[in-house]
């Protein structure tokens, strides 16, 4: 009698251990709505996510999935893209100034404008034309407005910003520098992605770079480049970083005053340092 009790006590525990590992298991399936990404967009890089810029858009260098834009994905980053596919981003033959025709793009995502029907027209951008002043006989000189370097771009040409410090002769260890940038240049990519740290040469010899672009700031304002350096040794006054920049089609060439820089740095103990930048334009 003892027995039977004791495998019928054992076998209400089994029936009841199967019912909870089954409820357990419904509840882990879900409805069948769960979002895998729902942390997209919160601006931490979570796992499963490649990137994440801060929003769930489509049109930039990552994705509303966060994934990083390439190539062939049918969506237009406009920092590295001209067309992807069949998108086109809105604009066609007409729109860019060569007539009528079809609008075509290339396995390296560019406008293939082979098959439209005109010459391009150059249109440069606002704040970068060229006014023209009268001269005493009459003829008017062309007087480039403030960050306009002369030409305009034909599109991809590098304009490279030359970075120098000044501490005073103290040596730095630590350096976080700020670079605003104008719309007429602009780096491929976004936040700390390997395009953006490509562009970035730091001259003294350092331990540890971070780079980080914020090219999503709103209309008006220039878009800002933050680099941070830490050296396990100090480095003295004088050229700091190379940042290399692609001249947006149209736009005129800029110069040092089209950029503004904030240096902070830090000795070998850590403790703050007075120090100033400076840019020149190559």
């Amino acid at each position: 009698m003892t027995n039977r009790i004791v495998r019928r006590q054992a076998g209400l525990r089994l029936a009841t251990l199967v019912i909870l590992l089954g409820l357990t298991a419904v509840a882990g399936c879900g409805d069948g709505n769960d979002d895998a990404f729902s942390d997209c967009g919160n601006g931490v890089l979570d796992a499963n996510e490649e990137c994440d810029d801060g929003n769930r858009e489509d049109g930039d260098a990552c994705l509303s999935t966060c994934v990083i834009a390439t190539c062939g994905d049918g969506f237009v980053d406009p920092a590295a893209e001209e067309c992807d596919g069949t998108n086109f981003g809105g604009e066609t033959c007409a729109s860019l100034g060569l007539g009528g025709g079809g609008l075509a793009c290339t396995g390296a995502c560019g406008f293939d404008t082979t098959q439209c029907g005109g010459a391009p027209v150059p249109t440069a951008t606002p704040g970068a034309v060229p006014t023209a002043t009268p001269t005493a006989g009459g003829v008017p000189t062309a007087t480039p407005t403030p960050g306009g370097g002369g030409p305009l771009c034909a599109g991809g040409e590098l304009v490279r910003v030359s970075v120098a410090l000044d501490a005073g002769g103290v040596g730095l260890a630590g350096v976080q520098l700020t670079l605003d940038y104008p719309a007429s240049v602009e780096i491929p990519g976004s936040i700390d992605a390997p395009s953006v740290a490509e562009r970035v040469t730091i001259i003294p010899s350092v331990g540890f770079m971070s780079v980080n672009d914020e090219d999503t700031q709103p209309d008006g304002v220039d878009d800002r480049l933050n680099v941070s350096v830490v050296s396990g040794t100090t480095f003295p006054d004088g050229a700091f970083a190379d940042v290399d920049f692609d001249c947006v089609a149209g736009a005129a060439v800029p110069d040092a005053g089209a950029f503004t820089c904030v240096a902070d740095g830090s000795d070998e103990f850590g403790g703050l340092v007075a120090t100033t930048c400076a840019l020149t334009v190559n």
